[in-house]
């Protein structure tokens, strides 16, 4: 008895890119979200250790960074939720 395994073969196959599109967005989020955050974590602990010896220009410098780490980690965050999205669409 012959059987045909196209089918089967057909289901492997997009686990497969299941899988690839998933490890791509695990990494993702292993490495491009750490990053942001890390550098808002350190931005965030130097200005609540320094801020008595800062003066308002530092203290200013310290909040743009701030807020250009927020929109790396935003943009981030969005790419990942885009990728899912296409994801479950497929």
């Amino acid at each position: 008895m012959v059987k045909d395994i196209t089918e089967s073969k057909k289901n492997q196959e997009e686990i497969e890119i299941q899988y690839n599109k998933l490890k791509k967005i695990a990494w993702v989020q292993s490495h491009e979200v750490r990053r942001p955050l890390a550098n808002l974590m350190g931005l965030v602990q130097v200005l609540k250790e320094e801020r008595g010896t800062l003066d308002t220009n530092q203290i200013n410098d310290f909040f743009a960074g701030i807020i250009v780490e927020a929109e790396k980690l935003d943009e981030k965050i969005r790419e990942i939720t885009k990728a899912t999205e296409q994801q479950k669409e497929e």
